[in-house]
């Protein structure tokens, strides 16, 4: 059988395990990928400039071509639109099965699988349900109770129950990085995931949700073994050409015995810098000198806010700043880079709660202060806590669940004088891992702040590149390297100098 997905502007990893699953079975399978440069859905959205690099049309009309006999889509609420818009074209001119996925379509199913477009739609995991789907329809045989699915069947809908998590995912095959290596540079920073699953409940993330989804269905929190993981990486080694490695766990420490072997393993073995995400309570001395050992380049925590209240009676979040001031304490100790993640727009939230995360901050000399702004994702507990403030209604909680909004720097729903705090504070919050500790401290007390509104966009945007630079911030230089790339590619195309956007030969570095 001929399987298709179509997907917009980053690799994802489950595409990669899904494809790698269903060559095994001898399935064709083949992604076609919209960059969408400067509308990305993520970090940019400038509709000027989209309107000259998009060629959306083009990967349609080669989606057409492939006559595949199934047509998948992994969804996020913030590419749920471009994703409804791709497969109703699809739809209309292949009548083929569609069926979305992902974390969108799993919070809100039953808003999704009314949609014209949409045929089945998979709940939760797909490792086991999306193969003996392919499976069915190729065998000519019934699919319409498959657990994890929703499927259509005339006017009725099928609701079919949540089977148990996957739990050894060392039986799951390596992703395969082929299908988006035909269009990116996958060994430049190697996506990897060595376990699935979170710990917390946060009130503005979606796994909260998923929790609650799998609750009584086998253990949610789940670990490859690092024989495992090693083994991955040194076949991609040697195929890829790595020079970095990014683990995409949401809390890469969150076990020290299996930290100790990594640490023990990956600098031998395999001995590319990587990056990975952790959570400042599972961040002590002892993990950040096994993370040093290792090779670790630069560790993402999830921070959001240092005020106390707003942790434990908004996020629902248990660290304490004394935590945080050690975690932070802790890797500096050991010469580990790290990036902090910092969020705007947070209910109650307002000038006192950004001033005390900018005199905390001025302690210590992180790389980045990545500020990004709320969203407030479907079902989420957050938006029931904004909705009861008033913060937002209910007009606002429907265009949520259809996707409407940009990226994480948009700023819908934010009142405009304290919108004018925040940008305050975007702009300290890059300029603080530029200067000494002794200048960070000044501004954070100073007036000084209250006029950093005035600093254009375009000037943060240079201010991170050069901090980027400073810090030696091999993910945001690739970034940019792979926009001028593809838009390389993209002017190509459009002249009719190419006939295709695969980046298999890129441009030299």
């Amino acid at each position: 059988m001929r399987v298709a997905f179509a997907y917009i502007g980053a690799e994802v990893l489950g595409i990669e395990i899904l494809s790698a699953q269903l060559k095994q079975r001898g399935h064709e399978v083949q992604l076609f990928y919209d960059p969408s440069l400067f509308d990305d859905k993520a970090i940019f959205s400038m509709p000027s400039l989209h309107r000259i690099f998009d060629i959306r049309p083009r990967m349609i009309e080669d989606l057409v071509a492939f006559n595949p006999d199934i047509v998948g889509f992994s969804v996020l609420t913030n590419t749920y639109q471009w994703s409804l818009e791709v497969a109703e074209i699809v739809k209309r001119r292949l009548g083929v099965p569609i069926i979305f996925g992902g974390v969108h379509p799993t919070v809100v199913p039953e808003l999704v699988i009314k949609r014209p477009e949409v045929d089945i739609i998979n709940l939760g995991e797909g490792y086991e349900s999306f193969p003996e789907l392919v499976s069915a329809i190729e065998r000519g045989q019934d699919y319409h109770n498959i657990r994890n699915l929703w499927v259509k069947d005339g006017d009725t809908i099928i609701r079919n129950e949540i089977r148990p998590t996957f739990h050894d995912l060392d039986a799951l095959p390596y992703p395969d990085k082929a299908l988006f290596g035909e269009y990116l540079d996958v060994g430049s920073i190697y996506l990897m995931i060595t376990g699935i699953g979170c710990p917390y409940r946060c009130t503005f993330c979606s796994n909260d949700l998923l929790m609650d989804l799998y609750d009584g269905k086998g253990r949610y929190i789940r670990r490859r073994s690092v024989d495992d993981v090693i083994a991955e990486l040194v076949q991609a080694k040697a195929k890829y050409r790595l020079r970095m490695v990014k683990f995409v766990d949401d809390i890469f420490t969150l076990n020290m015995r299996w930290l100790e072997e990594f640490a023990e393993r990956y600098p031998r073995e395999v001995g590319v810098p990587y990056y990975a995400l952790s959570h400042p309570d599972h961040i002590n001395d002892k993990s950040a000198r096994l993370l040093k050992a290792s090779g670790c380049h630069r560790l993402e925590l999830g921070v959001q806010s240092v005020n106390e209240e707003t942790k434990r009676v908004i996020l629902d979040r248990p660290e304490t700043k004394e935590q945080m001031a050690k975690a932070f304490a802790c890797l500096e100790k050991h010469g580990i880079h790290y990036l902090i993640n910092h969020m705007f727009g947070i209910p109650t939230e307002g000038e006192a709660q950004q001033r005390e995360a900018a005199r905390f901050y001025a302690d210590f000399r992180p790389s980045r202060i990545g500020s990004y702004y709320l969203k407030y994702l479907p079902r989420t507990r957050i938006a029931d806590i904004a909705a009861e403030q008033g913060l937002i209604g209910l007009q606002d909680i429907r265009e949520f669940e259809q996707g409407y909004f940009a990226t994480v720097h948009s700023t819908e729903n934010i009142d405009r004088d304290l919108l004018r705090v925040f940008k305050n504070h975007e702009t300290l919050n890059l300029l603080m891992p530029l200067l000494p500790r002794w200048i960070n401290r000044r501004l954070a007390n100073s007036r000084i702040v209250t006029a950093f509104h005035w600093v254009p966009s375009f000037v943060r945007t240079l201010l991170d590149v050069f901090g980027a630079a400073v810090h030696n911030d091999h993910e945001t230089r690739l970034f940019a390297l792979y926009y001028f790339k593809m838009a390389f590619k993209v002017i190509g195309i459009k002249m009719g100098l190419n006939d295709r956007l695969g980046m298999r030969d890129p441009m030299p570095e």
